[in-house]
C-alpha cells in the first residue's frame, strides 16, 4: 500500500486489496489506511471506539471515461462504499457515495478487483449475474486484530 499509518490492524487486508487491483491492471492513484474516533458520528453507543478506515482513489486519467474519477471508502463497520469524484478537485460528488451492493465488510480482494475493472473500463458495476460475493478468508483474523487494537487504548 502506498500510504498508511504503520501497525494498523486492517493494513494486511488493504495490502491484499491493493495487490489485487494492481495485478488486475487497475492501479489506483492513491490508496491509504487510517483510523479515526467515533465522536464525530451520530451513534452514541460507539462514541469511544475507533473506526478503521481506508480510501482508494482513481483520478479521471486512469479511467475510460475522463469526466471524473472514482473513490472507494471502506470502514470496518459499514464496509465498502463507492462514489464518483469531480474532475477539478477529485472530491466525491455530493450524494454519489453508495454501498457496494452484495459485498461483505471484508470482501475478497479478487472480487473487489473485478468491480474495479468493470468500473474503470466499462463505467458500470458488474451485472446481477455476478455471483454472491464471499468474505475474505482472513476476515476473522482481521476482526480479532481490530478488536485488540481498540482494546489497547491506542489513539
Amino acid at each position: 500500500m502506498r500510504s498508511s499509518w504503520p501497525g494498523l490492524p486492517h493494513e494486511a487486508y488493504m495490502e491484499l486489496v491493493d495487490r489485487a487491483l494492481i495485478d488486475r491492471g487497475v492501479m489506483p492513484g492513491k490508496f491509504w489506511a487510517f483510523y479515526t474516533a467515533f465522536p464525530h458520528l451520530r451513534s452514541t453507543s460507539r462514541r469511544d471506539e475507533l473506526l478503521m478506515c481506508a480510501c482508494v482513489e482513481w483520478d479521471a486519467s486512469r479511467l475510460l471515461n475522463r469526466h471524473g474519477g472514482l473513490v472507494w471508502l471502506w470502514d470496518d463497520i459499514g464496509g465498502w462504499r463507492i462514489g464518483i469524484t469531480r474532475p477539478r478537485d477529485n472530491r466525491p460528488v455530493k450524494g454519489s457515495l453508495r454501498p457496494l451492493p452484495g459485498f461483505p465488510i471484508y470482501a475478497a480482494p479478487s472480487a473487489l478487483a473485478d468491480v474495479a475493472d468493470a468500473l474503470a473500463h466499462k463505467r458500470r458495476l458488474p451485472g446481477p449475474e455476478a455471483e454472491q460475493q464471499h468474505e475474505w478468508e482472513g476476515a476473522a483474523t482481521a476482526r480479532a486484530a481490530v478488536d485488540a487494537f481498540r482494546s489497547s487504548g491506542r489513539r
